[in-house]
């Protein structure tokens, strides 16, 4: 009897972390959604399709907030809290919130399914800014509209199974709008309840073989970039680290599902020689990684690609191995990108055919063969029209009933198959481009990593490291921070770019020492950059006297309104109203307004930081009337010196002139700053919330 080939899903399921553990709030939402959507869906099909079996990779930050959302009685997730809220009850803040943040799914699959929804989303528009929003947009949202967003929010992150099958769901699809309190909860309750059936039910089918549950390094680092290869000149020498989030993984691993693992895919499918004993000494007997990692790797024999791709390999260091199997690149990205256009049957046909057009081209080589279809297992189904029901129902049955294929899990058909092609020399890089470009080399994902580098240094200097300090490092190098910068132009961009540097920031809190300038200044520039080169030399200077001299006084400079600048939400509680700034062709002019939550009983401190051309730091009084000089520091990565030089004035705003002497710029130098204001000790306030103020020094005329 001729070998069958093996037809391998492996679904990986991940998510960042979301919850700082300093305060316990969970920034983000998505592991609860796709609890009641993919996760759910995914292991409802693998148990009505008879035969199915596949490879479900849950990474452990996702297992952990699975857990923990379950578990623990007081998550804080604005998201939930802004969902339970009375509508009666929401404050102004909430409503601009809610109406920017809960259209977030996919607008065909998921706003288009109720009428009603939709008209909600057309009628708040695309222009998502919160001043805009509450001049021209908020009023037009009754307490009834308010209240059917926060239920349809949720409502349309019910996947195929819930719409099916369970009778509230049925009904609040059925009732499309006008909805109740009383729905709402309803529909969180049968939320919360999904949420916390997720890893029972996966469990019970690997215990009943029907899947394998494989697993990642505990944070999804990129491991290669933890352990920097002899002839590398990419990545770092945190070694230690690597190993350290490969152990805890399988620890974690342990505790929730009563074995350990055998299998993982690494973050991105990201390999290296140095990464092979990290993961043998674990215990892990398979990784897996992209077709292109093989065909460019050395294994001393054919490099044609029908030929060695769907073989069974093994990688070696020294008395370490670990089996490797290789992703079918043009399949598994069909699946992500391209089936979703089609119907799906018809994309379920397709992949059928391929996989038998790979039968035939390996039946004429020797040897064990399977064919590894890897992708993500929750962000593409949002985006075909019944969730992926048709399509992964097609697909698992007309390979079950395909001669010549089976469906296996990863792990029982290497322990069935022991034939290995041994890798000489592995090639390292990702699934992506066979590279590491995606989270290492451009300016911003550099500054990232000397970010990372130097708060980590500071950690090891310290004479004792708080244990919840050390989880924060590892936190900080999850390759999903990295990944953002440069990409996309999305407001996740910079939403990523504040849980970065949240975490590196807790490090130095949680050991009592001061959080570094460098931290709180932003990585991503996501273009909201005010004025670059648009703000002209004002031509008679302001008076630095801490009030508005005259109408006139600031009118060339570039004024805004806070409110304007934030890319969260409306600060209600903003001690600062307004800013300006502009130039003459020796100084900087910068005025701060203080709003009506300014409390002059109250300690304030400005913060001005630039990081362009030099690092400076300038300190002045908030609210303290007078004249004076600015404590400021030319910061470097290792010395503080101090420099005294701004001239400052407070009455009724504050005003202040530097020198670009001072700030190391020179005639049509790029100079950039932002705007904290510390109440006490605690910066409450930044301005802009991303990005910098920018202007071009002029130089002399």
């Amino acid at each position: 009897m001729s070998k069958k080939l093996g037809v391998a899903f492996l679904w990986h399921m991940h998510q960042p972390l979301y919850k700082d553990f300093t305060t316990g709030k969970y920034l983000l939402p998505w592991v609860r959604l796709h609890s009641t959507f993919s996760y759910l869906d995914m292991a409802s099909i693998v148990r009505d399709v008879q035969g199915a079996k596949c490879t479900f990779n849950f990474t452990p930050s996702l297992i952990y907030q699975l857990l923990d959302i379950t578990q623990n009685q007081k998550v804080d997730d604005v998201f939930l809290r802004l969902t339970l809220k009375n509508a009666a009850d929401l404050t102004e803040s909430d409503k601009l919130f809610i109406l920017r943040n809960f259209f977030s799914c996919s607008a065909v699959t998921g706003i288009f399914a109720f009428e009603k929804y939709k008209q909600l989303f057309m009628r708040r528009g695309e222009k998502l800014e919160e001043a805009f929003l509450k001049d021209n947009k908020l009023k037009e949202f009754s307490v009834e509209d308010m209240r059917d967003i926060q239920v349809f929010f949720n409502l349309a992150w019910c996947g195929f199974t819930l719409r099916e099958n369970d009778q509230l769901v049925k009904d609040l699809f059925r009732k499309g709008g006008n909805y109740t309190e009383a729905d709402k909860k309803e529909l969180i309750k049968k939320q919360t309840e999904v949420v916390a059936s997720i890893l029972p039910i996966y469990k019970k089918l690997q215990s009943d073989g029907l899947i394998e549950i494989s697993t990642t390094p505990y944070y999804h680092p990129i491991l290669p970039l933890l352990c920097r290869g002899k002839n590398s000149k990419e990545g770092f020498d945190f070694r230690p680290d690597a190993v350290w989030h490969v152990k805890k993984a399988v620890q974690l691993y342990k505790e929730v599902f009563g074995r350990p693992p055998i299998g993982m895919w690494p973050a991105e499918g990201s390999v290296s020689h140095e990464v092979i004993s990290i993961f043998a000494e674990a215990g892990i007997k398979w990784i897996a990684t992209d077709e292109e990692i093989l065909l460019q790797s050395s294994t001393g024999g054919s490099h044609q690609r029908d030929e060695i791709v769907f073989c069974p390999c093994v990688a070696r260091d020294g008395a370490n191995e670990v089996s490797m199997v290789f992703r079918d690149t043009g399949i598994s990205n069909a699946v992500s990108f391209r089936y979703a256009n089609m119907p799906g049957d018809v994309a379920a046909e397709s992949l059928a055919k391929d996989v038998n057009g790979i039968l035939d081209a390996v039946k004429e080589h020797r040897g064990d063969h399977i064919v590894s279809i890897i992708l993500d297992g929750e962000n593409p189904w949002p985006y075909y029209p019944d969730g992926g029901k048709k399509f992964l129902t097609g697909v698992y049955s007309l390979l079950v009933s395909s001669n010549g294929v089976e469906l296996v899990t990863i792990g029982d058909y290497l322990e069935r198959h022991k034939h290995r092609v041994e890798i000489k020399e592995l090639y390292s890089g990702s699934w992506i481009n066979h590279d590491f470009k995606k989270w290492i080399g451009s300016e911003q994902k550099n500054k990232a990593w000397s970010y990372l580098e130097r708060v980590r240094k500071d950690l090891f200097s310290f004479s004792k490291q708080d244990k919840r300090s050390l989880e924060e490092l590892y936190i900080s190098e999850s390759s999903d921070w990295f990944w953002w910068y440069d990409e996309f132009g999305t407001e996740l961009n910079f939403v990523f770019d504040d849980l970065f540097r949240m975490h590196l920031a807790n490090i130095y809190k949680i050991n009592g020492k001061k959080v570094p300038a460098f931290v709180e200044e932003p990585i991503y520039d996501k273009g909201l950059l005010t004025g670059a080169g648009d703000v002209p030399p004002i031509m008679i200077p302001p008076v630095i006297d801490g009030k508005i001299t005259t109408d006139f006084e600031w009118v060339s400079a570039h004024v805004v309104k806070t409110r304007s600048l934030s890319m969260e939400m409306v600060r209600t509680d903003a001690v600062v109203e307004e800013i300006g700034y502009g130039m003459d062709r020796e100084n900087l002019y910068i005025m701060v307004r203080p709003g009506k939550n300014f409390n002059k009983e109250e300690r304030y401190t400005l913060q001005i930081s630039s990081a362009s051309p030099i690092r400076v730091l300038i300190e002045i009084p908030f609210g303290k009337k007078g004249k004076g000089m600015a404590t400021a520091w030319d910061i470097e990565m290792s010395k503080e010196k101090n420099i005294n030089f701004t001239t400052f004035m407070f009455d009724d705003v504050a005003e202040m002139k530097i020198p670009f002497a001072r700030l190391g710029a020179e005639a049509n130098d790029e100079v950039n700053f932002r705007i904290n204001v510390k109440k006490n000790d605690d910066i409450v306030e930044t301005w802009p919330t991303v990005g910098f103020f920018k202007i071009i020094a002029p130089g002399k005329a």
